[in-house]
């Protein structure tokens, strides 16, 4: 009798063990459970978090990309101008130099004008 009252302890402390390493099993698997639940809500909110930089990132990029299409529209429109301007800066120096021989030669003529009523005074000075 004692044997089986010692072999039911046995049993009942085995049962009680495999209850034990039952409820250790289910307890660390819902302790997984909710590591992995708390894994998911943590990676979803830094995903939310990248996905509002990305957003934001994506915005100035798009400003950005105005602002350069600006840009070069006004150094298209600024070179166009400064190649009229030079066109005209052309003209003008072509011009002051058609003036500057103009004057040169009405220098000239000037002169040679001095020259000969000089020599026509002279002469009438002489004849007299």
């Amino acid at each position: 009798m004692q044997r089986m009252r010692s072999e039911q302890q046995e049993l009942v402390q085995a049962r009680d063990e495999a209850v034990r390493r039952h409820d250790l099993l289910l307890g660390s698997r819902a302790q997984e459970e909710e590591g992995k639940v708390a894994d998911i809500v943590s990676l979803q909110r830094e995903v939310k978090e990248k996905n509002a930089k990305l957003v934001l990132l994506h915005t100035r990029f798009q400003q950005a990309e105005g602002q350069i299409a600006g840009f070069k529209e006004t150094n298209t429109s600024i070179l166009a101008e400064m190649k009229h301007l030079n066109q005209q800066l052309v003209e003008e120096r072509r011009k002051c130099l058609e003036l500057e021989r103009e004057v040169q030669v009405g220098r000239f003529s000037s002169d040679k004008s001095h020259d000969y009523q000089l020599l026509m005074e002279d002469l009438r000075l002489e004849k007299r």
